[in-house]
């Protein structure tokens, strides 16, 4: 399934349909939430052929498997991507170590893993919640869209702590710490 191209509101008629309303219930108080107010100037959305983001390369956003979820910023005469969350879903490269440690606390034993690639905010435009609302919203959607999702994952440098204070906020928990590469891996669940 390709969520790049479900509008929201198939994915809530969907999820009314199916009986999903706990999660309808979450989305639509994301969909209301303030962060999304275009008001605010700041959009947040799947990737779209053409945009852009100076320094990082979204050439694959449109690959399958790649999932990118974007910042725009609206309020010039044309939008500007200020950030970008990529995920690789589903995703097959980690170590069999550690994915069995991640789909020991899955839910779903079989679920679907991702694999956040990068997260990136324009440096004029961080700390403004942006990468927070791009990890949140974007775990959200997938989570709500894929059903056989388990689990999200990610690897950090174990001594970058802005990083992972912010995955932490976020919902995403230590897995393990490989202080020989000086690496740590992390998951959220659904």
């Amino acid at each position: 399934m390709n969520i790049r191209y479900i509008p929201v509101g198939v994915v809530l008629l969907i999820m009314m349909v199916v009986g999903y309303s706990d999660q309808y219930s979450q989305l639509d108080a994301m969909l209301n939430n303030d962060s999304l107010d275009p008001s605010d100037g700041v959009v947040y959305r799947w990737y779209k052929s053409g945009d852009t983001l100076m320094g990082v390369d979204l050439s694959n956003c449109l690959a399958p498997g790649i999932y990118c979820y974007v910042a725009v910023d609206n309020t010039g005469q044309k939008e500007v991507t200020i950030g970008v969350v990529k995920h690789k879903i589903p995703y097959q490269g980690m170590p069999n170590n550690i994915e069995k440690l991640i789909r020991k606390k899955m839910k779903k034993k079989n679920g679907v893993l991702g694999y956040i690639t990068y997260v990136y905010v324009r440096e004029d435009r961080r700390g403004q919640g942006i990468a927070k609302t791009l990890l949140e919203e974007s775990f959200h959607l997938i989570s709500v869209t894929i059903p056989s999702f388990g689990a999200m994952s990610l690897v950090v440098r174990y001594n970058n702590a802005a990083a992972i204070a912010l995955y932490k906020k976020v919902g995403y928990e230590l897995i393990i710490n490989i202080t020989k590469t000086g690496y740590s891996y992390y998951a959220r669940y659904p």
